[in-house]
């Protein structure tokens, strides 16, 4: 059996994949999914400090500005911290996001 799995921009070929456990084209695919996934995607997960903003809902389309210039991406993960400061009546809030992007090209 030969199946080829493609996921945009597919600029990046990935080794054969040559398994007993294969016996149908639904695993075929499944499994060149998860392949290109791990070894080919250009896609990184980047993770951004700052002060806190109002809910980011995961799966939404967020745009960074950074010094160097703006990018998109989909968030996939959030947290908040709160710091009290010493005399426990006034706190500073910072968030993190967790961006899943597309990598550039150097």
């Amino acid at each position: 059996m030969q199946i080829t799995v493609q996921r945009a921009p597919a600029d990046c070929q990935g080794p054969d994949i040559v398994s007993d456990l294969i016996t149908d084209e639904l695993t075929a695919r499944e499994k060149g999914r998860q392949e290109i996934d791990a070894n080919c995607s250009s896609r990184i997960i980047e993770q951004c400090q700052c002060p806190k903003k109002g809910f980011v809902e995961t799966g939404t389309l967020v745009q960074v500005t950074e010094a160097e210039g703006r990018w998109r991406g989909i968030s996939t993960y959030w947290s908040r911290t709160l710091t009290l400061d010493a005399d426990n009546d006034r706190f500073t809030a910072d968030m993190a996001l967790f961006i899943e992007r597309v990598r550039d090209h150097e």
